[in-house]
């Protein structure tokens, strides 16, 4: 039996209607100004489908356009799926509407409803379809969305946003080894409710009712949305990887599903992916659901950004919940037809390109300019590429075999990227090679840098004493003399490398590692300095060999506690929902010669709490001092800004806060107790806020649960004090991290927060790490039930600022 065919794209197609809306024509009616849009999404204008026009003539026209690119007549499409949320009507499906407008009378007909997620799904079907042996050749997948027919013109969490468009692409036989690999897709249906369109289906049935009430219009909680797109990318970019045995390093470009520019921007930035490797399209054209994958990939393709053997990380994820990805190696058997190409913008440089691939007018950002590029492969070889023509690399991304590779004329290599076995190849012949469809290898760590993450997860905020913020580093030694460590020990993260062997080409991947793996306790990196006289003022400050379990500890104030808590010589357990964010600070910790621990989960689910606990106190062999700094910022319906007034606030803006800020705190304190009670150390600090001290309009959410902490920690100061445990709390103000970032840009909102900080600047992470060492440490002995305020003087009654002006509120609008 001879093995199934490599499926992949051989042409791409787009169709958007002629009608701009532009933001001015949006503002007025969702009673916002143009750049409120601009800011919160990055959505410069959408188009909008006629009165005449419906999906289905969307759709067709994208088919033609794929079709003619790929040079096959409709006669030849033996398959057709089409993803859409806005079909023409309930029944029949849509593609059937597109199979006679364009005659391809020989495809099965059907459609795929996963909502912004459904190209992918769509062609995952229709791979497998074309891979099964039943005859068919070719399949068209198109993405189709009306939306301008479902949204309400009044709601500014959806009008801002969703728009009209088609993109269609068309599947078929290419050389082995390039293609599709496996498609991996995910659904929750609990999160069914966050994207919908309530009426008009069998729950709901259209009635005058439902009509007057809006029923049939989208409704969107944004910042529940936001949190799941931004949970859940990093998620698939890493399956993707980790499945083909491939680091960020060789991906040459991102395309994924548009939600809006700003937030896909911030996603791949958390991610580590590279700026310029991020193909932005929703500038032009807004959300176009199930159309924006598909349209996306038309613009690289058109732009010229695809070349043979590109290898495109693809990523999706919409209303459902739905999600998926997987990775495209380019290929492309025929010549590109002249077509018009929709414009593409690369993440780093913001403005459109405007580049026409039919005449080669030179683009004017984020293209590839043939400049080699040189990345270390998962073994230290470095690889070069010619970024135009993808002309000869040496790489071994797994088992350092070299390899050889001519894109344009398909020179043989070696190599298997998921499992290190030599493979022959020749993509220009279609010779024979070896492939392993399924394998799921754990990846080891570089040999260049002893890592097992996701290369380059940004962690936010520069931890205290980084050199390119110049803020000073809490080093409180014995000595007085800075710790700097030695070189540290290659590998010393996961040892020898791990291999599986491979399953047959058709078998289910393996199960993927557990969501929450067990801890890894890592060695130091450096042994300590030479014991010296100590300084008895300085040893009040130290926490040597103190075990710590410090929460949200991947990026700002709970990074730079964590680094120095590290300093004052403890070792430390770093808790995020991701171990990939935790790298950097992970990282830090050990450079200066102490243990870490990660242990990962949301705090919000249950059972998380306590699991993160006693994972932390088995790594470090026990537990003397919880730092809980944790926490939930509040947003509004687009998912952007931190302000939303009390009497339009809901459960939205309440239950995250209320989960997190105080059902998470209540949980961990109670089952760090039994650690603690055990420890001639032990030590709480709560990070709470100034905002539950104050007044703070347009917070309540954020500012009540911060309150209740601080209730908390009184009450069990007193409670525990006798079992020799002290219970502080820190209320930091305003502090220069990235979860303040937005209202450090907001420039009227920046300038009316610092009017009333005496000290008027934004505090620095460092300054609460150095707090927060304070109250851990043995000069706070008899410190207990105290909340200790590192805010510039935030909370200082006003009087003492009376004379200083200050500008309008900016709540006053």
């Amino acid at each position: 039996m001879s093995p199934a065919p490599s499926i992949g794209v051989l042409a791409t197609g787009s169709c958007l209607p002629e009608r701009i809306l532009t933001n001015d024509e949006v503002a007025e009616a969702a009673g916002v100004n143009p750049d409120w849009i601009v800011q919160r999404t990055g959505v410069l204008r959408r188009h909008i489908a006629a009165p005449e026009q419906a999906a289905s003539d969307l759709a067709a026209e994208a088919v033609r356009k794929a079709l003619a690119a790929a040079g096959l007549p409709a006669s030849a499409l033996g398959l057709l799926v089409l993803a859409t949320s806005t079909p023409d009507e309930l029944g029949p499906s849509t593609a059937c509407r597109v199979q006679a407008l364009v005659g391809a009378d020989n495809a099965v007909a059907f459609d795929v409803a996963a909502a912004c997620s459904g190209w992918l799904f769509a062609a995952r079907v229709a791979r497998d379809w074309l891979r099964s042996g039943t005859g068919e050749r070719y399949a068209a997948v198109v993405g189709v969305e009306v939306y301008s027919r479902f949204v309400d013109p009044a709601d500014r969490a959806t009008a801002v946003l969703f728009a009209d468009g088609a993109a269609a692409t068309i599947l078929g036989p290419v050389p082995p080894g390039t293609g599709f690999a496996p498609i991996r897709l995910g659904s929750d249906g609990t999160g069914a409710g966050d994207v919908l369109i309530p009426a008009g289906g069998s729950r709901l049935p259209a009635s005058p009712q439902t009509v007057a009430e809006g029923r049939h219009k989208v409704h969107m909680d944004g910042r529940v949305v936001r949190d799941f797109i931004l949970r859940i990318f990093p998620k698939v970019l890493g399956d993707a990887l980790d499945r083909n045995g491939l680091r960020l390093a060789d991906v040459d470009l991102l395309v994924s599903h548009q939600p809006n520019p700003l937030l896909l921007r911030r996603a791949a930035a958390d991610a580590g992916l590279p700026e310029d490797r991020v193909v932005i399209v929703g500038h032009e054209v807004g959300n176009i659901g199930a159309a924006s994958l598909p349209y996306a990939l038309a613009g690289a393709d058109h732009d010229g950004r695809l070349r043979t053997g590109s290898r495109v990380l693809v990523t999706a994820f919409g209303a459902g919940l739905t999600w998926g990805s997987t990775v495209l190696t380019w290929t492309r058997t025929r010549p590109r037809a002249a077509l018009p190409a929709p414009r593409t913008e690369s993440a780093s440089t913001g403005p459109p390109r405007t580049e026409s691939p039919s005449t080669g007018t030179p683009r004017s950002s984020g293209t590839r300019t043939g400049t080699p590029r040189t990345s270390g492969a998962r073994t230290g070889t470095p690889r070069t590429e010619d970024g135009r023509t993808g002309n000869s690399r040496a790489e071994s991304p797994n088992s350092g075999t070299p390899r050889t590779e001519s894109a344009s004329t398909g020179t043989a290599h070696t190599e298997d990227a998921r499992t290190g076995t030599p493979r022959a190849e020749c993509p220009g012949t279609g010779t024979s090679c070896t492939e392993d469809a399924g394998t799921w290898i754990l990846r080891t760590e570089s040999a260049s840098t002893g890592t097992a993450h996701i290369e380059g997860a940004r962690t936010g905020t520069p931890r205290a004493g980084s050199p390119s913020t110049g803020t000073p580093r809490i080093e409180i030694a014995s000595t007085g003399t800075p710790r700097t460590g030695t070189p540290r020990i290659e590998g010393a993260r996961t040892g020898t490398p791990r291999t599986e062997p491979p399953l047959p080409r058709d078998s289910p991947p393996r199960d993927p590692p557990p969501r929450h793996p067990p801890p890894r306790r890592s060695p130091p990196m450096t042994d300590s300095p030479s014991p010296t006289t100590p300084d008895p003022l300085a040893t009040l400050f130290r926490l040597d060999s103190a075990r710590v379990l410090v929460t949200g500890a991947s990026r700002g104030i709970g990074r730079a506690i964590a680094v120095a808590c590290a300093e004052a010589g403890a070792d430390v357990a770093l808790a995020a929902r991701r171990a990939e964010s935790l790298h950097d600070v992970e990282q830090e910790v050990r450079k200066l010669g102490r243990q870490t621990v990660l242990v990962c989960g949301d705090l919000a689910g249950p059972g998380t709490a306590a699991r993160l606990v006693d994972e932390a106190a088995a790594g470090l062999g026990g537990l003397d001092i919880l730092v809980h700094n944790a926490s939930v910022f509040p947003a509004d319906d687009t998912g952007t800004s931190y302000l939303v007034p009390f009497e339009q606030s809901g459960s939205a803006e309440w239950d995250p806060l209320l989960a997190v800020n105080i059902g998470a705190t209540v949980d961990l304190c109670r089952a760090a107790h039994p650690h603690l009670a055990a420890s001639p150390k032990a030590a709480v600090v709560l990070v709470s806020s100034v905002a539950g001290l104050i007044a703070t309009p347009a917070m309540e959410a954020y500012a009540v649960t911060k309150a209740a902490q601080l209730s908390l920690m009184r009450s069990l100061s007193v409670g525990w004090a006798r079992q020799g445990i002290r219970v502080n709390a820190l209320c930091p103000g305003w502090v220069r991290t990235d979860m303040t970032e937005p209202m450090q840009q907001h420039a009227p909102l920046s300038d009316w927060l610092m009017s009333h900080v005496p000290q008027g600047r934004w505090l620095t992470p460092a300054e609460v790490a150095a707090a927060a060492v304070f109250l851990a440490a043995p000069a706070s002995s008899a410190v207990t039930g105290h909340a200790l305020v590192c805010d510039g003087g935030v909370s200082v009654p006003d009087g003492g600022l009376a004379g200083i002006p200050k500008p309008a509120s900016p709540f006053a609008a």
